[in-house]
């Protein structure tokens, strides 16, 4: 008896730290800087796809196969690649489309993108957090034809 107690302490304690890693591990897509963007009644995730570039470092964010249910594809370069760890893209409580891009490599240890699209300035605007040197900076990104 006393072993079946123990064991199901166990189970709870493996579980339940797993669920914490787990909602660590996920981005928050609500994360927005304070500037209010306009958006349509109607949002189109496929405006997501692209190829974007930071205009203050050319740093590039590519994104692609937005998928209906928040999958997204993306590589990211500085100028060679950096490893991508997850993406995703979900609606706003404010009904708003958010990126959350996690990148897990050397100098990279977990820096985030939550970035929102703004549509009438077709635009990739948000925060990237730094996490080695714990500092968050506002940032955009422009659509690579639009950088030239």
């Amino acid at each position: 008896m006393k072993w079946r107690g123990f064991f199901s302490l166990a189970v709870a304690t493996v579980l339940s730290a797993t669920t914490a890693c787990e909602q660590r591990k996920t981005l928050d897509p609500n994360a927005e800087a304070d500037r209010p963007i306009a958006q349509p009644a109607s949002l189109d995730a496929g405006k997501l796809a692209g190829r974007w570039v930071r205009p203050d470092g050319g740093y590039v964010l590519q994104l692609t196969d937005i998928g209906p249910s928040g999958k997204v594809t993306a590589a990211y370069f500085n100028p060679n690649p950096i490893h991508v760890a997850h993406a995703e893209w979900r609606t706003s409580a404010q009904n708003l489309l958010i990126v959350a891009v996690e990148l897990r490599d050397l100098n990279y240890p977990g820096a985030t993108y939550t970035l929102r699209y703004d549509q009438s300035a077709d635009r990739l605007a948000g925060a990237y957090h730094q996490p080695i040197q714990d500092q968050t900076y506002d940032i955009e990104f422009v659509r690579a034809e639009a950088a030239k």
